[in-house]
């Protein structure tokens, strides 16, 4: 009789720890691109830009949790960023309007909100299917953010509402407490 070789039942054990290319791919791309700006532009790494790339996506990766979930229970949503759009131009209009913080911040959660609920009201009792609902209001958010503000930027945003957004709000109370009171603002 010969002696038939046994097949190779995969990676050694040791092999088995460490990430295939696809699974890193990601990552390496990550530190290729922090390797190119820090090397091309030398105040890339330095604790203000830092602290504000995170500040920049952060709205991104709140979303992203979001579509997450949906994408788990097999759902698609992609009107996601237009809402985002539509809520935030409408509440800090507001803002610049005059009304108080907290008023503002419920407005964009329930124009958030209203706008989910469109959306699942035309899934769920249009009989419609999720792509291609959110792909119509995804159109249909956008362009009423662009109309509402006629394509241009909402200014004149307050500070204390900047300062919740940007992660200052204990710094600057800190900073308030431990220096002598200023004179109101008039505005």
């Amino acid at each position: 009789m010969s002696a038939v070789p046994e097949a190779d039942t995969g990676p050694r054990p040791a092999l088995r720890a460490l990430p295939s290319l696809r699974d890193a791919g990601t990552l390496i791309g990550l530190a290729l691109i922090v390797v190119v700006f820090a090397s091309l532009a030398p105040s890339f790494l330095t604790e203000r830009n830092l602290i504000n790339i995170l500040q920049q996506s952060s709205i991104n990766a709140c979303i992203a949790i979001g579509m997450t979930l949906v994408i788990i229970q097999g759902g698609i949503d992609l009107s996601v960023g237009p809402v985002a759009a539509l809520s935030a131009v409408l509440s800090t209009s507001l803002l610049v309007a005059g009304y108080p913080v907290p008023m503002a911040i419920a407005a964009g959660l329930l124009i958030g909100a209203g706008c989910g609920l469109v959306n699942g009201l035309l899934v769920a009792y249009g009989g419609l299917q999720p792509f291609i609902v959110t792909l119509g209001t995804l159109s249909l958010f956008r362009a009423l953010a662009l109309i509402y503000t006629g394509g241009n930027p909402v200014l004149g945003v307050p500070a204390e509402f900047r300062a919740i957004f940007n992660g200052t709000v204990l710094a600057s109370r800190r900073r308030s407490s431990s220096s002598p009171r200023s004179p109101p603002r008039p505005g």
